[in-house]
C-alpha cells in the first residue's frame, strides 16, 4: 500500500516548472526516478535525436537522463545496504538478531583475525566418557523386518529361526 503511495511524489515533480534539484532530490525514491528518467528518454527518442551518451546531460523539463541513472545507483546501494542492516538486526526464524550496532564491531569487519585470537579447541580438550556399560544409555535396535524399534538384539534374532 505505502508502495502506491509514492507515486504521489512523481506527481509533485510532473510540472515541467518544477525545479531541477526537487526532482533529483525527490529521484531518490526509485518509482520517481523512472518515471522521469523513461520521460527522458521517450522524449529525445521521439524528437528523432536519440540518446546518446554525449547528450544524458541535456534538460528536459528540467531533468536529465543522467540525473535519473545516478539516483537510481545511489537508491540502490542505499536500498541494498539497508536491507542487508535489517536482515541482520530484525529477528527471523532462520537466525538469531545481532545487536544494532553489530558493524561497528571488530569481528565483523575482521573475523579471520577475531578467529585467531581466540583459543583454538582442540581434540584432546575434550573429555571422552565410556557409556558402553550405562544405564541410563540403553541400546536400541531396530527390527529390519517390522520396522519396529527392539530393546534387546537377541529378540530380532529369534524372530528371524
Amino acid at each position: 500500500m505505502a508502495y502506491f503511495f509514492l507515486g504521489y511524489f512523481d506527481s509533485l515533480v510532473r510540472d515541467p516548472t518544477t525545479p531541477r534539484s526537487a526532482k533529483v532530490i525527490l529521484s531518490f525514491i526509485p518509482t520517481v526516478a523512472l518515471t522521469r528518467t523513461t520521460e527522458v528518454f521517450a522524449a529525445f527518442e521521439t524528437s528523432g535525436t536519440g540518446q546518446k551518451w554525449g547528450n544524458i546531460y541535456q534538460e528536459y523539463q528540467n531533468y536529465t537522463f543522467g540525473d535519473g541513472i545516478t539516483m537510481m545507483f545511489i537508491s540502490f546501494i542505499f536500498f541494498t545496504a539497508l536491507g542487508i542492516y535489517f536482515d541482520n538486526v530484525v529477528q527471523s526464524p532462520y537466525g538469531t538478531a545481532k545487536h544494532p550496532l553489530y558493524f561497528i564491531d571488530k569481528e565483523y569487519w575482521s573475523p579471520s583475525k577475531a578467529a585467531a585470537s581466540r583459543r583454538k579447541v582442540g581434540a584432546s580438550d575434550i573429555e571422552m566418557k565410556d557409556i558402553s556399560n550405562d544405564a541410563t544409555h540403553e541400546a536400541f535396535y531396530l527390527d529390519k523386518k517390522n520396522y519396529q524399534g527392539v530393546d534387546r538384539p537377541e529378540l530380532i534374532n529369534q524372530e528371524r529361526e
